[in-house]
């Protein structure tokens, strides 16, 4: 794992000499996110951060951004997910600090609250080098003091969820799920983007029968 970030970090510094990083948001020269476009798609985020309507099992949902096709957030996302730019954590998680640091640091006061994230196959783990919900609640983790445990483990090499219907997405996921340990702690569980709700409802669900009181999900984006 480490030999593979180390490669992957090499990498992303070579082709950065050979091809200078752009601005998934006006094409120019200047970071993945130049200091033009930053504060306007941080003036896109969204007033209202919580969601009540987690599901069966979560019980809310805190997120940044509405989820939108195309978007300058999303373009991060899948840059990091498909081009190994692990950099681009730090940035998207700022996202995430900077929406809710009012709501973490009550959280961190209280002492009864723990951060954990979706995981992925071990395959696509291996494949990949990283888990960018991992990646992204580390450091979440570090900037509120909130405990981080990787309560989570994916045992099942479940299908792509592009192209199933919700019911279909909740099937495919059943029993995708297993905890490592015992969990006695409210949980805010980190990923990158909440569509349906399916992934993390089954999480919730599994982190329940484990032991969690209350499971929150924290995204950058939702479908709302």
């Amino acid at each position: 794992m480490y030999i593979l970030n180390f490669l992957n970090k090499f990498l992303t510094f070579c082709l950065g000499i050979l091809f200078p990083v752009l601005c998934v948001a006006c094409g120019k020269e200047g970071g993945y996110l130049c200091k033009n476009c930053l504060p306007k798609i941080w003036n896109k985020r969204c007033k209202y951060r919580i969601s009540t309507k987690g599901g069966i099992h979560l019980d809310g949902s805190f997120f940044v951004f509405e989820y939108e096709k195309n978007s300058a957030v999303l373009k991060l996302i899948q840059k990091l997910k498909y081009t190994f730019s692990t950099e681009i954590a730090e940035i998207l998680s700022e996202f995430l600090y900077a929406q809710f640091e009012d709501v973490l640091t009550e959280i961190q006061k209280s002492q009864n609250w723990a951060i954990t994230f979706v995981p992925i196959y071990r395959k696509r783990f291996l494949w990949r080098g990283f888990n960018q919900a991992e990646l992204i609640a580390r450091i979440i983790a570090y900037k509120s003091g909130i405990p981080m445990h990787q309560y989570l483990v994916k045992t099942k090499n479940t299908a792509t969820q592009v192209g199933l219907d919700s019911i279909g997405r909740i099937i495919n996921l059943r029993g995708a799920f297993c905890v490592t340990r015992e969990v006695r702690k409210n949980v805010i569980l980190i990923d990158d983007v909440l569509t349906t709700g399916a992934t993390m409802n089954e999480c919730a669900k599994v982190l329940k029968r484990a032991g969690a009181e209350k499971v929150y999900g924290m995204v950058l984006c939702k479908r709302v």
